[in-house]
């Protein structure tokens, strides 16, 4: 953009051929911008517009900026919400202040005049932010002169230090320091009898004007060059020392009753959390109360943890090497015995986990996480590393501003606390964790809130000081007339004691405590300005330091500063050395967030610009994560440069399974990319964009976003890879033939390129449509061919995704031996592969392949291993339904309802989340387990709700049909039309599983001769498909059907069937009581001796049921109101068998 913008000494806008004068308010619009950086339109308006309604003044800036690009042509400032100035404008007093960051002084000096030279008396929020950029900017040419008249005394040019010390004086005419300099310039030139001139100049001034005699210091200057006695060596800036009880009290004042807190939460060893606004007292209180307690660990996170993972877990390892380097230097050591050795030496596993945080652990790399089990591998390592630290006689380990945190940090951290809290391991010491409140993610504040429930854990909230006792620590700093302060300083600072510290070292650096304390202070209840005041007083190159500090965050170190500043270690010395003593800095940390804070927001927004471009640019060189570098250029207002980066951030993302994370990322990157004219990029954006919208199931943006890719696609690659992302929305619309035409039209532009990847890609693509299409035989041949192009081109990882599809291909047709074994394939493919959400959906498929079997118990298993891998998975809530849905159901078939019914529950509320239609199926597996529970009416509603919502998946809805016959045949009424609704719908599937529970509830209402027919055809499918669940069902019905025949002996003889496979399996949607009732009845009509010890077994089963897996509220419906329960309670008492009831 070739206009420039004015605003020092005059106001104008102009390109190499024109030049425009802004109005007042549009100046001050661009200056306030240029300044501040980017600023929301209402702060805008309310600053320039005062007394009028938002409304209109917002549409009154509108039309500011209108009228400057009717003149300019161009839209100087952008945005929506916010505005910022156009990419590529230049501005005076931005790049004065570059100039002034980057000491190049003599230019400095070339823009001469006031900043933004109009009257705002009318305007007096925007005069009170004006005036102390116009001070700033007098700062900047104090600064510049000052640092010349530096330079060039040092080389002895003492004339030119004195053509740079008059305009100094000039600047602030009632300065005494600057009469000194120029007194002193003077003399070491050899004009003595000038530089007596210059202090009789400024008495005369001082007197006219305040009425004052020059100070004591420079009357013995004067007296000194009127002797000749004055030293030749340069004058060293004067030096405040701060009293040390201002740097850290000596008593902590008012935390008695927080103390007694911490004292009993420390005898019961529970896990303590302190928390508190900032500046309250949080670490020093921790601090002053572990003092007593042993050896401890501190540890903190920092501003900028929570965009690389692990990133505080690595920064707490690499504190415990630099005290323990042993760990390091002598990993061969055995563990030491010896009381108060607090050495930690690792076991070689442990080391080799732990050197993915710390490198220099392990002189052999870690292999990568590969699975689950590796994952967990790793974690237990940290959980061991702090266990043995405990052992090794560290009492505790203390968390500092843990809400600045990673979240795989935390994730790391509820771990190990689930570890320890399991009594799985034991946790030798102690935890106290410290963090901002309002700052926490809320998942993590829930579960501390959980565990303080529990009565594991302490919630220890700090409150400000109030006036006594902020009158007592007054009182302890031993600086007399304090005292006096407490009502103000409590009024002025909201008895937050670190206010109460700030605001005293900014008036005894300003030398007010001595001249005695002002009678007022401001009214304010803002810290920042008072530390803001305290930097003013800085050194050049320690603001400058303090600056790269605040702007690098956690990227901060001395090698950074050095590239920046240009300037070698030695150099930096001094400036850090500032910063340590005025507790600015601790090492590379800032001294508090707070102080952090406040100088990052005192930079201005042309130098902190140009360093998050330098910050980034030698990150660059250092192979930091991409996230951080991204972060900075965008910072730098460097889009371009910032998009590469946030697409490897945003696939690092996805890679750990930070779905979230990586949908914002690819979507920014996305944007930029267009904007930017990355057509490539932008297309891979996109499309990694819609992978990950697809896998958490985010239907309405994922097909939003295909329609994108689509008009994004020029290139047969492109367009392959965009037809088969549309192929896959269509498919997940139940639009099977759209879905398969586009697939093939898509793999004739992959075999157009001949790309082998694509073409797998689509073939697998082809094979779910036509899966969709219920052509399951065909969909598989599809998927053995993607099959056999992976193992070609050998590629391991890819070969998940086709042994999946085959596997529910063959599972849809009862081939659940052969599934098995596919999806075994693909789980350790996967889990070589670290593919945890591929993992969690492959066990949540074996657990269906398994449950259809009848193996119920072991699919629960299975379904439970995938739940943990859930856990590690961010913003899956599809695959976290579909998990506990069916598990809710496995645990109904096991008979534990109390297990059933949380997880149904679990899955009704996580469902509000997801777009795919599941609260359809919740309410019809809810139904099933209270039918059994005996509570028919809750059943019926939720039947109701079910058929209501259901609108597609006819397999679904027929099952529910099924369901309500069920229902309605044990409420003794008619249930005949449900079966027969529920037949059309699960017919055109033809799976027998299905259809074979069809037919043992239309049995029910047959007479025993056509129910034969119908059962015995049942019985040969399901032991063809090895359906073990539905072949005891069905052995069970054919029992009872022969009874009615009486054929007695041949009942027996099946039931005993039934009830042999209960050793290995379990039934599917088939009450256990039923087979074991069925059974004692068929003992007894064949006058089996073992009739009455089958029935107390059976009776025993059941109570053991009702007393531990159902709730109670459902006891009596259960034994009473369940007529195969019922029926078991009845025969028991005719027996005179004794019942204990639950």
């Amino acid at each position: 953009m070739p206009w420039h913008l004015q605003v020092v000494g005059t106001v104008r806008l102009h390109d190499s051929q024109h030049h425009f004068t802004p109005e007042r308010k549009t100046a001050a619009v661009l200056t306030y911008l240029a300044l501040e950086g980017q600023t929301p339109r209402s702060k805008l308006a309310g600053l320039l517009w005062t007394g009028v309604e938002e409304r209109r003044a917002r549409n009154n800036l509108v039309q500011a900026l209108r009228r400057l690009k009717k003149v300019t042509g161009v839209d100087v400032a952008t945005g929506n919400d916010t505005l910022k100035l156009t990419e590529g404008l230049e501005t005076d007093i931005a790049r004065l202040n570059v100039l002034a960051f980057q000491s190049n002084y003599q230019k400095v000096l070339s823009f001469p005049g006031e900043l933004l030279p109009y009257d705002y008396d009318d305007l007096p929020e925007f005069s009170d932010w004006l005036l102390p950029q116009r001070e700033k900017l007098l700062n900047l040419r104090r600064e510049a002169l000052t640092s010349l008249i530096k330079q060039n005394e040092k080389e002895s040019s003492y004339g030119v230090a004195l053509s740079y010390a008059r305009p100094l004086l000039q600047l602030d005419p009632l300065d005494e320091e600057s009469y000194r300099l120029v007194m002193r310039l003077q003399y070491l030139a050899g004009n003595r009898a000038e530089a007596m001139k210059v202090f009789e100049r400024c008495k005369l001034v001082l007197q006219k004007e305040l009425n004052v005699e020059p100070s004591l210091e420079t009357h013995k200057l004067a007296a000194e060059i009127g002797f000749g006695t004055l030293e030749l060596t340069p004058v060293k800036p004067k030096e405040t020392a701060l009293p040390l009880s201002v740097l850290r009290p000596p008593v902590l004042v008012g935390r008695e009753k927080e103390w007694e807190l911490l004292e009993a939460a420390w005898r019961e060893r529970k896990v303590i959390f302190v928390s508190g606004v900032p500046g309250v007292g949080k670490t020093r209180l921790v601090q002053d109360f572990m003092e007593d307690k042993g050896n401890y660990h501190f540890f903190s996170g920092r501003p900028g943890d929570e965009m690389v993972p692990l990133s505080s877990q690595a920064r707490a390892l690499r504190q415990i090497i630099e005290r323990q380097p042993e760990i390091v230097t002598n990993p061969e050591s055995p563990s030491s015995s010896v009381a108060g050795d607090l050495s930690l030496r690792l076991e070689p596993w442990i080391r080799t986990e732990l050197s993915r945080l710390v490198p220099q652990l392990s002189e052999e790399a870690p292999k990568p996480i590969n699975s689950e089990g590796e994952k967990l591998r790793f974690y237990e390592a940290v959980t061991e590393a702090v266990r043995q630290t405990g052992e090794a006689g560290w009492s505790t380990i203390v968390w500092d501003d843990f809400h600045y945190f990673d979240s795989a940090s935390f994730e790391v951290g509820q771990y190990m606390v689930s570890r320890f809290s399991s009594g799985k391991a034991a946790a030798p010491l102690r935890s106290i964790n410290i963090f901002r409140k309002g700052e926490l993610p809320s998942p993590t504040l829930t579960a501390i809130e959980q565990i303080v429930a529990n009565g594991q854990a302490v919630l220890i909230e700090l409150q400000p000081l109030g006036e006594k006792q902020v009158e007592t620590l007054l009182a302890e700093l031993g600086i007399p007339g304090l005292e006096a302060m407490s009502s103000a300083l409590t009024r002025y600072t909201g008895g937050n004691p670190m206010f109460i510290l700030e605001t005293l070292k900014g008036l005894l650096e300003s030398g007010q405590v001595e001249r005695g304390l002002p009678q007022h202070l401001p009214v304010s209840g803002k810290v920042a300005m008072v530390i803001q005041k305290r930097l003013e007083t800085l050194s050049t190159d320690a603001l400058k330091l303090a600056r790269i500090a605040a702007v690098a965050s956690t990227d901060f170190s001395p090698q950074l500063a050095e590239t920046i500043l240009n300037i070698d270690a030695l150099g930096l010395a001094q400036p850090f050395a500032e910063l340590e003593r005025l507790q600015v800095l601790r090492g590379t940390a800032f001294a508090h967030d707070l102080i952090y804070e406040a100088t990052l927001a005192g930079i201005p927004a042309p130098i902190r610009t140009l360093l998050h471009g330098r910050v980034a640019g030698w990150l660059e060189t250092t192979n930091a994560n991409p996230a951080q570098i991204a972060q900075h250029y965008l910072d730098a207002g460097e889009e371009a440069k910032a998009t590469p980066f946030l697409f490897d951030a945003a696939k690092k993302a996805r890679e750990t399974f930070l779905y979230t994370n990586a949908f914002h990322l690819f979507e920014q990157a996305s944007v930029l990319a267009d904007r930017h004219n990355l057509k490539n990029l932008a297309f891979d954006s996109l499309l990694n964009l819609a992978e990950v919208l697809n896998l958490t199931n985010q239907g309405k943006q994922y097909a939003q976003n295909v329609q994108k890719l689509l008009s994004w696609a020029p290139t047969p690659r492109q367009k392959a890879l965009a037809y088969r992302q549309y192929s896959n929305l269509l498919a997940t619309q139940g639009k099977g033939a759209e879905s398969e035409t586009v697939a093939r039209q898509g793999l004739s532009y992959a075999n157009e390129i001949a790309d082998v990847i694509i073409q797998a890609t689509l073939t697998n693509q082809l094979g779910f449509s036509l899966w969709v299409q219920e052509r399951p035989t065909e969909a598989i041949e599809a998927y053995k061919v993607v099959l056999e192009l992976q193992k070609q081109r050998g590629e391991e990882a890819e070969l998940a995704e086709p042994l999946i599809n085959i596997a529910v291909a063959l599972d849809h047709l009862e081939r659940h031996r052969e599934a098995l074994d596919y999806h075994q394939q693909a789980l350790a493919v996967a889990r070589q592969r670290n593919q945890l959400e591929v993992v969690a959906g492959v066990l949540d498929n074996l657990a269906v392949s398994q449950a259809e079997l009848g193996m119920v118990r072991a699919s629960i298993e299975t379904m439970l291993e995938a739940q943990e891998v859930l856990s590690r998975l961010q913003g899956d809530e599809a695959q976290q339904c579909l998990n506990l849905m069916n598990l809710g159901i496995s645990y109904s078939d096991v008979c534990d309802y109390k297990q059933a019914l949380e997880c149904l529950r679990k899955v009704e509320s996580l469902a509000q989340k997801v777009e795919f239609g599941y609260n359809s199926s919740i309410q019809s597996y809810l139904a099933q387990v209270f039918t059994t529970l005996g509570n028919f009416e809750k059943a019926e509603l939720c039947l109701e709700q079910a058929l209501e919502s259901m609108q597609t998946f006819k397999q679904q809805k027929g099952k529910t049909f099924l369901r309500l016959a069920q229902l309605r045949h044990l409420q003794a009424l008619p249930s005949q039309e449900s079966l027969n609704k529920a037949k059309k719908l699960l017919e055109p599937s033809s799976r027998p599983q299905h259809l074979g529970y069809w037919s043992l509830q239309q049995a029910l209402l047959l007479t025993p001769k056509k129910a034969l027919a119908l059962v015995e055809q049942t019985l040969e499918s399901a032991r063809k498909y090895e359906l073990y669940g539905l072949v005891i069902a069905t052995e069970t019905r054919l029992a009872q059907v022969l009874l009615g025949l009486e054929q007695d002996v041949k009942a027996k003889e099946h039931s005993a069937k039934a009830i042999r496979l209960l050793e290995t399996y379990d039934p599917v949607d088939f009450y256990r009581g039923e087979v074991l009732f069925t059974h004692y009845q068929t003992l007894k009509v064949n006058k089996d001796k073992r009739a009455n010890a089958w029935l107390e077994k059976a009776l025993a089963w059941l109570m053991d049921v009702a007393t531990n897996k159902v709730p109670s509220e459902y006891h009596e419906r259960f034994l009473t109101k369940n007529p195969v329960n019922k029926a078991i309670l009845d025969e028991a008492k005719t027996l005179g068998l004794r019942l204990s009831t639950p």
